[in-house]
């Protein structure tokens, strides 16, 4: 399996292509990853939560500097409520408590929490 969802090869050129994000650093926080990426001059910050996998679902493993095609969800497009945004609107200091207890500050110049949906752990699955 290649980065960005890819059968073949890529060439060179294709390795650079615009859909795929660029990890560019990945921390731990409690039982959580943090991944974080460029997509098109954009800072992303990927939360994924830590899993042991086992081999059967083992997919390519995220590492720094690899190309992922990542389907996020992002926590504030996500935070609506009865037609409401309750996003934070000075959000760029404040810790989103995971469900075991983690604090998770956006930081590094990303602007949003994202959460991927094809992703375990540090490992791409297929979906």
């Amino acid at each position: 399996m290649f980065g960005c969802s890819r059968q073949t090869v890529p060439t060179s050129t294709e390795r650079r292509e615009t859909t795929c994000y660029k990890v560019y650093k990945i921390d731990t926080v409690g039982g959580y990853y943090c991944i974080y990426a460029l997509h098109k001059g954009v800072r992303y910050q990927i939360v994924s939560k830590r899993w042991v996998i086992s081999s059967q679902e083992k997919g390519e493993k995220i590492e720094v500097n690899g190309r992922y095609n990542f389907i996020l969800s992002s926590l504030r497009e996500n935070s609506v409520m009865n037609g409401v945004n309750i996003f934070p609107s000075n959000y760029l200091h404040i810790g989103f408590t995971q469900e075991d207890g983690s604090v998770i500050f956006i930081d590094d110049g990303a602007t949003d929490l994202h959460y991927p949906l094809n992703v375990k752990g540090l490992y791409m699955m297929d979906n």
